[in-house]
């Protein structure tokens, strides 16, 4: 039977965020999402979970930091980058076959300053970065010379999704956002 989240099913019906700049925190494996960017993402583990109902109950955005090593099932603080992605929750669906996905947007770059705990979900302290807006035509050309081989990579591999291909072509700024 596929469960459905709402806060009195949560492992805790109080939230354990402190007031401010403290958000919940899912570890990613193969996934980076990028500012202005908007991702399906399939939750598997607990404290994965427990952070996204967290963002969903509290209305706070939610931090997605990449894994060092993909292979860590239990990762801890220590095995994750300190610089991450803050994301809206757009969406959180949890599937008849009791799978959970979230679907997140991009809005910036952080830094952990802190983790705030670990368990029954990550939660960090963290701090925004501000994104260069370094341009010129080197930096332009390069971007472009990117985009193009990204896209000629993708059309070698099989069963690529087309979306895939038209994301990276409406990437319109060196850094990923739109300008």
């Amino acid at each position: 039977m596929a469960e459905t989240f709402n806060a009195a099913s949560s492992p805790q019906n109080e939230s354990l965020l402190q007031p401010g700049d403290v958000i919940p925190v899912i570890a990613m494996r193969n996934v980076a999402l990028l500012p202005g960017i908007v991702v399906p993402i399939t939750l598997g583990r607990e404290e994965s979970l427990n952070a996204a109902q967290e963002a969903v109950r509290s209305g706070k955005k939610i931090g997605l930091l990449l894994q060092h090593d993909s292979a860590v099932e239990k990762p801890t603080s220590h095995d994750l980058h300190q610089v991450g992605v803050l994301a809206t929750v757009v969406r959180y669906v949890t599937a008849p076959d009791g799978t959970h996905h979230l679907v997140a947007q991009g809005e910036g770059r952080f830094r952990v300053r802190e983790f705030a705990h670990e368990r029954p979900y990550f939660a960090a302290s963290i701090e925004s970065l501000s994104e260069t807006n370094t341009t010129g035509p080197q930096i332009d050309a390069r971007a472009e010379v990117l985009k193009t081989r990204a896209i000629e990579a993708l059309s070698l591999l099989p069963q690529v999704p087309g979306e895939l291909a038209r994301t990276i072509q409406s990437i319109d700024s060196p850094s990923g956002w739109p300008t």
